[in-house]
């Protein structure tokens, strides 16, 4: 058997078929991988069905090459170019972010954070009696989570607002 008569076989009436209702009737959009074994099935003549297939194909993209293109939008081409030249990591900086420059918003958060640590320790903390606070917060915490539910509530009251007792608060 001739390497020709065993690409005619490889290729069955029914996948023929498929390709030319999806490819059409012209050899050069068919798959590069298929094309021989195409073109010989279709000159062998296996099939009577074949040649009316491949004619109905052709006239199909007869018809479809006498429609006009599509103009792709302004839109469409301005995002296709925008993308072109990004690389990976600003495609999800921009899949994560889609308002604009990431650097704004990160800028405010750091001029924030860096604002409250000057503030918080340049004026140390004081007390509605005007005393100076300690930080005493570590021992607090652990305090409190040893304590009854109703010691933790006055405690809680206590830290805070900063208060010298409870009962200024609680009836």
């Amino acid at each position: 058997m001739s390497k020709r008569e065993q690409e005619t076989q490889e290729i069955d009436s029914h996948r023929l078929a498929e390709l030319l209702a999806s490819y059409g009737a012209d050899s050069e959009r068919w798959p590069e991988s298929e094309r021989d074994a195409i073109t010989s099935r279709l000159e062998s003549g296996a099939n009577d069905l074949l040649p009316s297939q491949q004619q109905e194909a052709q006239a199909l993209d007869d018809l479809l090459d006498l429609a006009p293109p599509e103009e792709a939008s302004p839109e469409l081409m301005a995002r296709v170019l925008e993308q072109a030249g990004m690389t990976p990591w600003q495609r999800l900086l921009k899949e994560l972010w889609p308002w604009g420059a990431a650097w704004r918003p990160a800028a405010a958060l750091l001029c924030s954070m860096v604002m409250g640590l000057l503030v918080g320790g340049l004026f140390p903390g004081t007390s509605p009696s005007g005393t100076v606070m300690a930080d005493p917060l570590p021992e607090v915490v652990i305090e409190l989570a040893w304590l009854e539910p109703q010691e933790q509530e006055e405690d809680y009251l206590t830290l805070a607002f900063a208060l010298e007792s409870a009962s200024e608060v609680l009836p």
